[in-house]
């Protein structure tokens, strides 16, 4: 379960506010509000389905995987006036499988990234994700995936104003070992309306990731905590017979919809849905077959506390 779980985070590698002004006949120009001494608490409540498929025999193992975390973002001054340093800690309180409470497997991690009014990441420094940043190449990479392609402030802001019913594009690459991670969203800023005495905007988001493949030689150490010289012993293996194992993930939909509170300034709630399969690949190099395949369903909720 727990190279599965690794396979979760990384693909889903897996989550933001902004504020309004102007009135209904003038569009409002979303930016975060965010001032040093500022600390939100979100609860997020993360359920996957996963539905593992071997093709040999055509059996399938589905495992219902549950997470609940505490997220504390803390404000603290920025390096200029037009910015702020977001410091991001994470902690997970509670995990179950198939309906069954098991030992919390994740430490405390933090990421902090230094962000200008629109959301656009300027610095990034993480500690507790040692494993994505092998993955990714490093701590700025890892911030990227985590705030931007999860969203944990929200979705990148236009420059101008922009009208209920209007949209955005923003996109977000992130490298993984040999290959990249590229997401493509589609913002639209689709209502207002009141919630627990907020005024909020609701916007709606359609996201498109690029299909990845993936080589098991490039992973080898981190998934199988392999020492160099074993990880090089097999490739050469690999490499002597024209041997070939890996992945090719493609996500099939995803999307969000965000809450903001344009008065605040804050996210009030997000909630992520992402359906995506990962294929196991193996055989010759030259014409590997898919061996199993990893269907997975993904739901996770952040809620800001009162």
């Amino acid at each position: 379960m727990s190279r599965l779980k690794r396979w979760i985070v990384t693909a889903l590698a897996m989550v933001n506010i902004a504020s309004a002004c102007g009135t209904a006949s003038a569009p409002p120009i979303l930016r975060y509000r965010y001032g040093p001494g500022d600390v939100l608490v979100y609860d997020l409540v993360s359920d996957f389905t996963i539905r593992e498929r071997d093709l040999m025999t055509d059996n399938v193992r589905v495992t219902e995987f549950q997470t609940i975390e505490e997220m504390t973002l803390s404000v603290t001054e920025g390096p200029t006036p037009d910015t702020v340093r977001l410091t991001l800690v994470i902690v997970r309180t509670a995990e179950e499988v198939d309906g069954v409470p098991v030992p919390v497997t994740a430490p405390e991690s933090s990421v902090s990234v230094v962000v200008d009014s629109q959301g656009k990441i300027l610095e990034a420094s993480t500690t507790g994700f040692d494993e994505l940043e092998e993955a990714t190449g490093g701590p700025e990479n890892v911030a990227t995936a985590i705030f931007g392609e999860s969203r944990n402030l929200g979705p990148e802001l236009p420059d101008g104003p922009v009208a209920l019913g209007e949209s955005w594009s923003t996109t977000v690459t992130t490298p993984f070992y040999s290959t990249d991670m590229t997401l493509r969203s589609m913002h639209t800023l689709t209502e207002e309306s009141d919630t627990d005495g907020r005024r909020v905007f609701t916007i709606e988001t359609a996201d498109a990731f690029d299909p990845i493949e993936i080589d098991s030689l490039e992973i080898m150490g981190y998934v199988d905590d392999l020492s160099p010289e074993e990880a090089a012993d097999i490739a050469e293996a690999f490499e002597r017979y024209d041997l070939w194992f890996g992945f090719r993930i493609e996500v099939l939909d995803a999307g969000g919809t965000t809450l903001l509170d344009p008065d605040a300034g804050v996210v009030v709630r997000y909630e992520l849905n992402a359906r995506f399969i990962a294929e196991m690949l193996s055989g010759q190099r030259s014409d590997p077959v898919v061996e199993g395949i990893l269907e997975i369903e993904a739901r996770s909720i952040r809620t800001l506390r009162p």
